[in-house]
C-alpha cells in the first residue's frame, strides 16, 4: 500500500532510494524538494520527492521518495534502511497453467503415443 492505495511493489537492489508513482501521491505529501536521479539510460533527471507511507512486503514505514510520473512500478523500494528481501521470492508470484512454451508443447507431441496406420487387412 502507498498512501493507504493497493499499489504493485517491486524491490530493485541496484536502487538507492525509493520511487513512486507521482498520481498515486496526495499532495499534501509534496516536500517541495528535488532530487537529481541517475535513470537507467544513464542521464541524470530532477524529481519532486515526498513524504509517502509504505506497507510491502519489502518496506513498511514513512520515507522520503522520488516521485515519477510514469514509473515502471507503482512503487519501487531500493537499498534504504528497513528494506528487505523476501527469503523465498517466488512465495510473491501467482502461478497459472494458462501458457505453455514451446518446448512444453513439443515435448507433449513426443511423448503421445503414435497410431499406427494399418496398410491392408485380409
Amino acid at each position: 500500500m502507498l498512501c493507504g492505495t493497493e499499489v504493485d511493489v517491486l524491490r530493485d537492489t541496484e536502487c538507492s532510494t525509493v520511487v513512486v508513482r507521482k498520481g498515486l501521491v496526495p499532495s499534501e505529501n509534496m516536500t517541495g524538494e528535488t532530487c537529481l536521479v541517475k535513470v537507467a539510460n544513464s542521464t541524470v533527471e530532477c524529481y519532486p520527492l515526498a513524504r509517502v507511507t509504505i506497507k510491502s512486503t519489502y518496506y513498511t514505514g514513512t520515507t522520503k521518495a522520488v516521485c515519477m510520473d510514469a514509473p515502471v512500478y507503482d512503487v519501487m523500494v531500493g537499498n534504504i534502511p528497513g528494506a528487505t528481501e523476501l527469503q523465498n521470492p517466488l512465495e510473491d508470484l501467482a502461478f497459472t497453467d494458462d501458457v505453455e512454451t514451446r518446448e512444453a508443447s513439443l515435448r507433449a507431441k513426443e511423448e503421445k503415443p503414435r497410431k499406427k496406420k494399418i496398410l491392408f487387412t485380409m
